[in-house]
C-alpha cells in the first residue's frame, strides 16, 4: 500500500487511520494461525469471548509483527520518530467491549511548557474480513483531543491484511452488541458460558470467528511512561502474575526494528488517573 499525507492528517484529526492492504494476506494467514492455536491451548474468558494481555511475551509465533518492514515504514510515516516500545500487545477472540478510551493517565490531553504532548498510538489488526454491516471497530472522531466520549461515531470494516492505527486517546468501541444480546449477556453470570453461548450465535448467524491483535509504541517522554506504568500494572492483574519482565527476544526484535524501549517505572510514581 501507499502511505500517504491524507492518512497521516486523519490520524492526528480524526484520532484514528485504516490503512487498507497494509499486510500480505500470507502474513495474516500466519497471525490467525498462530492466534487460533494459542487460544485452543489457552483459555483466557472475557467479555463474551477470549483475550491475553501481554501476548507477545505469551505467544512468541506472533512477535515478528514487531519489525515487519511494512509495520515500521507506516509508524515512521504517519506518527514520526523516536519511538518506543510500550510493553502492551493483545490478541482477542470474539470479544466484545463498549465505548472507552486506553488513555489512563492523569492528564492525557495537557500540553507541557516545552510544548511536549500524549504520543501514545495503537495498531490493531482484524485477522478475517469485516462486511459493511458488521463493522470491526467505531470511534468518535476527534475525542482524542477531549476528555469526554464525544463526536461523530464512524465506523470501520476492515478486510484480511488491513490495519487501524489510532491515538490511544480516542473513544472506541469493538463489534457492536444488539441490545437483545445485551439483556443476554447480564444474563449469564459465567464468562465461560458466555463465550461458549456467543460463539455459538456467532456460527448460527453465519459470522466467521473475530479475531485481532494490537500493540502499542509510543513517544519517549513523560505521558508515554505513565502509560506504560498504568499498562503494565493493569496486564500484570490480567495475568495473575505479580511482575513483568520484557524478554530478551523482544527487547532484540524490538532494537533490531529501530524503536526505544519506553523505562518501566511503577504505577504508584504517578498521580493515576481513572480510565474514562
Amino acid at each position: 500500500m501507499v502511505l500517504t499525507e491524507e492518512m497521516r492528517r486523519t490520524l492526528h484529526e480524526d484520532g484514528c487511520v485504516h490503512l487498507p492492504g497494509l499486510l500480505p494476506q500470507a502474513d495474516v494467514e500466519r497471525m490467525r494461525k498462530a492466534t487460533f492455536e494459542y487460544f485452543e491451548r489457552q483459555r483466557v474468558y472475557y467479555d463474551c469471548g477470549m483475550t491475553q494481555p501481554d501476548a507477545f511475551t505469551r505467544v512468541p509465533e506472533l512477535r515478528w509483527v514487531l519489525d515487519h518492514p511494512r509495520i515500521v515504514e507506516a509508524f515512521r510515516y504517519l506518527v514520526g520518530e523516536p519511538l518506543v516500545y510500550c510493553h502492551h500487545s493483545d490478541i482477542h477472540f470474539n470479544k466484545f467491549t463498549g465505548w472507552h478510551k486506553d488513555a489512563c493517565g492523569h492528564d492525557d490531553f495537557a500540553r507541557d511548557p516545552d510544548g511536549e504532548t500524549y504520543g501514545v498510538y495503537k495498531i490493531a489488526f482484524y485477522m478475517q474480513d469485516h462486511a459493511e454491516d458488521n463493522p470491526a471497530f467505531y470511534i468518535r472522531r476527534g475525542s482524542h483531543l477531549i476528555p469526554r466520549h464525544e463526536g461523530e461515531i464512524k465506523a470501520f470494516s476492515p478486510k484480511v491484511g488491513d490495519a487501524v492505527m489510532f491515538d490511544c486517546r480516542i473513544t472506541h468501541k469493538g463489534e457492536d452488541m444488539s441490545k437483545p444480546a445485551k439483556v443476554l449477556r447480564e444474563a449469564i453470570p459465567s464468562q465461560v458460558l458466555r463465550s461458549k453461548v456467543f460463539g455459538a450465535l456467532r456460527k448460527i448467524n453465519g459470522r466467521p470467528d473475530k479475531l485481532s491483535m494490537f500493540f502499542t509504541l509510543g513517544r519517549p517522554n513523560r505521558f508515554t511512561e505513565e502509560h506504560v506504568a498504568i499498562t503494565v500494572d493493569r496486564q500484570n492483574q490480567q495475568n495473575s502474575a505479580g511482575t513483568y519482565q520484557l524478554p530478551a527476544d523482544i527487547e532484540r526484535i524490538v532494537t533490531e526494528a529501530g524503536w526505544g524501549i519506553s523505562p518501566l517505572r511503577p504505577a504508584r510514581d504517578f498521580k493515576v488517573g481513572k480510565a474514562a
